[in-house]
C-alpha cells in the first residue's frame, strides 16, 4: 500500500484527477487540517481493494458458472445486451436499461453471496422482536433478549434460500427480480446487509459488475469444460449445479474449482 501510494505521490497529479486514490492521496496531504492519517488512508485503499473488487470477482464467478449450467436463460441475457447495446461498450449512461443483467446478478448474489454470514457482538442488552415461523407462514412474534456480550451470527444466505421468503429458492431465475425490483431492496434480499450499517460500496459493486457481465456476455459464450467436468448418469440439474459451483468460504465464498470455456461469439 505504501509503495502505490508514494508512487502515484511522485508521479505528480494534477487537479483534474479525481480517481479514488488521488483523493485519498490529497486527504492526507490535509491531514493537518482535519484529512486522513496516513494509516486511515492504507486502511481505506485497503477495504476498498478487498471489498470492492474480490466479492465481485467471486460472486461473477458464480454468476458465469449458473449461466453456463443454463442456456436458454445466458441467451436471453445476451439479446437482452445486444439490444441495449449492440455493438458498442457500456456506458455509466446504459446502467438502467441493462435491468436483465443487474436482475442475473442479484439472482446470483442471492444463491451465491460473497459474505454468506455476519459476525456481531453485542455491545448493550437488547431486546428484539423475533417472529416463530414453520413451513406454513408466520407463527406470530415474541421477545427475544441478547444480553451484553453475546455474539451473534446474522445467516444471510439462510434468509436467502428460506421458501417462507423466496418461491422455488433453489431455483436459478433472474426473472423473479424483473417482475418485482423491489425484493432488490427488501430486507430478505441481504449479500449487502441491509439498514443503516448496510455496505457503503453496494452501488460501486453493482455498476461494476453490470459493466463487466455485459460486455464479457456481449463478445463470449460460456460453457462448461466438460473435458474437466464429466457428466453422471442420473445426476439431477441441482446435484450437478451444486458438484460444479462446490465453495469455499475464507475472507469471501468463492468456487473452488470452475472449469469454463468462453468461446468467442
Amino acid at each position: 500500500m505504501k509503495r502505490i501510494l508514494n508512487e502515484r505521490r511522485a508521479s505528480g497529479m494534477n487537479k483534474k484527477q479525481r480517481d479514488l486514490l488521488s483523493n485519498l492521496i490529497r486527504a492526507n496531504d490535509d491531514e493537518e487540517a482535519g484529512g486522513l492519517s496516513f494509516r486511515e488512508v492504507t486502511g481505506n485503499l485497503f477495504i476498498f481493494l478487498l471489498a470492492g473488487h474480490e466479492t465481485s470477482a467471486h460472486f461473477l464467478a458464480f454468476m458465469f458458472g449458473l449461466l453456463a449450467l443454463d442456456q436458454e436463460e445466458q441467451e436471453r441475457l445476451f439479446q437482452h445486451v445486444t439490444t441495449v447495446l449492440g455493438d458498442r461498450d457500456a456506458t455509466y449512461g446504459d446502467f438502467n436499461a441493462l435491468d436483465r443483467v443487474l436482475a442475473t446478478i442479484h439472482e446470483s448474489l442471492r444463491l451465491y453471496p460473497p459474505v454468506p454470514t455476519i459476525p456481531k457482538d453485542c455491545v448493550v442488552d437488547t431486546v428484539i422482536g423475533a417472529q416463530a415461523a414453520s413451513d406454513e407462514g408466520a407463527k406470530g412474534s415474541r421477545a427475544v433478549k441478547i444480553m451484553k456480550g453475546t455474539k451473534v451470527s446474522l445467516q444471510f444466505a439462510a434468509v436467502m434460500h428460506n421458501p417462507l421468503y423466496w418461491k422455488d429458492p433453489e431455483v436459478f431465475d433472474p426473472s423473479r427480480f424483473l417482475e418485482d425490483p423491489s425484493r432488490a431492496r427488501d430486507g430478505t434480499f441481504l449479500p449487502f446487509s441491509t439498514g443503516a450499517r448496510s455496505c457503503i460500496g453496494r452501488r460501486f459493486s453493482e455498476v461494476e459488475s453490470v459493466a463487466i457481465a455485459s460486455t464479457l456476455i456481449r463478445h463470449f459464450k460460456i460453457s462448461i469444460d466438460n473435458k474437466l467436468f464429466k457428466d453422471i448418469p442420473g445426476e439431477s440439474p441441482l446435484e450437478r449445479r451444486a458438484r460444479l459451483l462446490k465453495a469455499e468460504k475464507r475472507l469471501t465464498l468463492f468456487p473452488i474449482d470452475l472449469p469454463l470455456v468462453f468461446t468467442r461469439r
